[in-house]
């Protein structure tokens, strides 16, 4: 029993040791709980993924709706029962715009009087509306059909910036 009993006390010992060692940290080398380290790890690759997106943005326009196509800034926008989506328009002086409407539901219609635009929609089909952006400030948009009792609610706002 008694070679047993060293035998476990060696054992121990030697696990002990072991342990000790794998653990150990290098001279000024601060060990951090695993949790720790992993936080760490998230904060910095959400850190890159966050200064990854700001330069997509920067690069992208992304102040302006829409996106440009050869040259052409379009731009979806659907007609609902009592709204419009998106409710604001955001384009650049003199760039060429092609709004494609859609209503989701009943007959609707676009006008932005600023820009003699009064386009019909019947629902499910897309309407190209193009125009340049002549004019900078801010312009009321509205269904300009009869679509309810919510059709006053149906308003939006075009900004043309300099």
């Amino acid at each position: 029993m008694k070679k047993s009993t060293l035998l476990i006390v060696a054992g121990i010992l030697l696990i002990t040791l072991l342990l000790y060692g794998c653990t150990r940290k290098e001279h000024g080398q601060e060990m951090k709980p695993v949790a720790e380290q992993e936080s760490a790890m998230t904060e910095y690759a959400e850190e890159v993924e966050l200064k990854e997106r700001e330069k997509r943005v920067s690069e992208s326009d992304e102040e302006y709706s829409g996106n440009k196509v050869n040259g052409v800034r379009e731009i979806k926008i659907e007609a609902r029962q009592f709204a419009f989506e998106p409710v604001t328009i955001v384009v650049k002086k003199g760039e060429r715009v092609r709004l494609i409407a859609k209503s989701l539901d009943v007959t609707h219609g676009l006008g932005i009087e600023a820009y003699n635009i009064d386009q019909k929609l019947p629902p499910g089909q897309e309407k190209f509306i193009e125009f340049t952006a002549v004019k900078s400030g801010k312009f009321h948009f509205h269904c300009s059909v009869y679509c309810g009792t919510g059709h006053g609610k149906m308003h939006g706002t075009l900004i043309v910036k300099e």
